[in-house]
């Protein structure tokens, strides 16, 4: 399941960001304590107990010890960098004509050499005269580069989430 850390050292919250505080810091079902539930202050100015959604799944294994199997909200972390994916095949779908995408991340964790990949499926229907998503695009097969799409993306989403490769598939 997705793992949820909580204790006396957990933090209040994100700075002068409520709404994500609101959805990352719950209330702690296993502890007792007068507050209002809500990870706000409780009576004579405690904060009500919380817990921290990690995103993160996670099990524990017959030995005791804790395994993280990945995330529950398909972001990756690139170079130190947050990337959600979806966020990633939008930026694609919309900028490049495509039917469908779906963006991976290669590499091991915490590895320099971890990279984007996108799998791409071309939209090959007659577009409309309003249709402004790039159509012609080249993937060069030695390195699965295309600059085309890096262009017809690039400024669109952050350096750091545009794919490294590119490969074309008949379908997903």
């Amino acid at each position: 399941g997705e793992l949820f850390v909580g204790g006396d050292m957990l933090a209040r919250g994100y700075l002068n960001l409520p709404d994500l505080t609101a959805t990352r810091f719950v209330p702690d079902p296993f502890v007792a304590k007068e507050g209002d539930g809500e990870g706000g202050e409780g009576q004579n100015g405690e904060v009500a107990p919380r817990m921290y959604r990690t995103g993160d799944r996670a099990r524990f294994l017959p030995s005791g010890q804790l395994e993280i199997l990945g995330r529950c909200d398909f972001m990756v972390k690139i170079r130190g960098y947050s990337v959600v994916l979806g966020a990633v095949e939008t930026a694609l779908v919309e900028h490049v004509k495509l039917s469908s995408c779906v963006v991976v991340a290669d590499g091991e964790e915490g590895s320099e050499d971890k990279q984007l990949i996108a799998y791409l499926v071309r939209d090959h229907k007659e577009g409309n005269e309003d249709d402004t998503r790039l159509a012609d695009w080249t993937i060069d097969t030695r390195n699965g580069a295309c600059p085309e799409i890096r262009r017809a993306i690039d400024g669109h989403i952050a350096h750091y989430m545009v794919p490294s490769v590119y490969i074309e598939v008949e379908s997903l």
